[in-house]
C-alpha cells in the first residue's frame, strides 16, 4: 500500500459489480478512496480451509 501511495496511484474501495460499473462510479466521484490498509490476511479465510 505504501509503495502505491509514494507513487501517486490512489485506491478505492467497491463491493461486487463490473469494471464497467466501477469506472462509472469512478467518474461520477461515488468510490470511498482508501487510506490505510487493511491488516495482513484479513480478506483470507481466517485458517479454516477451503472445500473447493
Amino acid at each position: 500500500m505504501e509503495l502505491l501511495k509514494a507513487a501517486g496511484i490512489k485506491i478505492y474501495n467497491m463491493s461486487g459489480g463490473t469494471v464497467e460499473g466501477a469506472v462509472k462510479l469512478y467518474l461520477e466521484g461515488k468510490l470511498e478512496e482508501i487510506n490505510q490498509a487493511a491488516p495482513a490476511h484479513s480478506g483470507m479465510a481466517q485458517g479454516r480451509r477451503r472445500s473447493w
